[in-house]
């Protein structure tokens, strides 16, 4: 692949803010794409297209961890953060240019245009609302947000282990679903309260930014855990002192997800009442 061959992976682990820039780029090559060749699926067309231009940088990547992980012997929570923290910061900026590409496409296109194009990504937003409106009580809405969120965790572990980094997919479709939903949203509550579209989107993405990032660190771990592994299932022997060790640290990091998803449905339920339809996106 011609993009792989630009961005050596070493040189992207140095440097990971360049990945936003890249993920913007993918995903605005992976619209137009979508456009042209799959006029009457761009919602899910768009994903496949980003989704197959980030693959094999984050494929690399993730075996550069797998070899980090075999280096090491002790298990610490700073010393995980230390030799993660590349890959951790590279699935951020990801995911943020993931986000802001379709959020830039919600705010600058018509309703009728987004909704045709991103149909799927809209439709979600009218499913949440209803899911919302029907919570018998904030300590029911609570658990039912926080195993709904442990459930598409487990999606993204399995898809990250059998697929390697095929986590993406999933990972670009939460992208652009936020994206798309609070660009439309920032650009419906600005058009009817007179203001910049792109101004008001500022303010709700630093207003939900706290929920969005706690709930997508969680899957970023498991996405990095499940690929770790499923290199080490290809290079280490089953159950050797090199492959238990993996084992030890993406368990480790299994459950600190869990931990990041309880935080994150107290923040939906609790700390952002008034906009948490916006946020029931899967």
């Amino acid at each position: 692949m011609v993009f792989e061959q630009l961005f050596a992976p070493r040189w992207l682990e140095k440097k990971p803010n360049i990945i936003f820039l890249l993920a913007f780029v993918y995903s605005e090559i992976g619209i137009l794409s979508a456009l042209w060749i799959l006029p009457q699926n761009v919602d899910i067309g768009s994903l496949a297209f980003t989704s197959l231009l980030l693959l094999p940088s984050l494929n690399s990547l993730l075996g550069l961890e797998e070899s980090i992980e075999i280096k090491e012997r002790s298990l610490s929570l700073i010393r995980l953060f230390k030799d993660h923290w590349e890959i951790l910061r590279i699935y951020f900026f990801m995911f943020l240019g993931v986000l802001l590409s379709y959020a830039f496409f919600a705010l600058v296109l018509n309703d009728f245009t987004t909704h045709h194009l991103f149909r799927s990504q809209i439709g979600v937003l009218g499913y949440s609302g209803n899911a919302a409106g029907e919570a018998a009580s904030l300590s029911g809405e609570f658990w039912s947000i926080l195993f709904n969120n442990i459930g598409v965790m487990v999606i993204a572990f399995l898809f990250s282990f059998m697929y390697g980094a095929g986590s993406i997919f999933f990972l670009t479709w939460n992208a652009s679903v936020w994206g798309t939903i609070f660009g439309y949203f920032a650009k419906e509550s600005a058009h009817y309260a007179d203001l910049n579209p792109f101004m008001h989107f500022g303010h709700l993405f630093i207003t939900v930014f706290p929920h969005m990032i706690t709930e997508a660190g969680a899957y970023f771990l498991v996405a990095i855990a499940g690929g770790v592994i499923s290199k080490a299932a290809i290079k280490e022997k089953p159950f050797s002192r090199n492959f238990n060790h993996v084992m030890k640290d993406a368990v480790f990091f299994f459950f600190l997800a869990i931990f990041l998803l309880v935080i994150a449905a107290w923040l939906e339920v609790y700390l952002f009442p008034g906009i948490n339809p916006l946020f029931r996106i899967k």
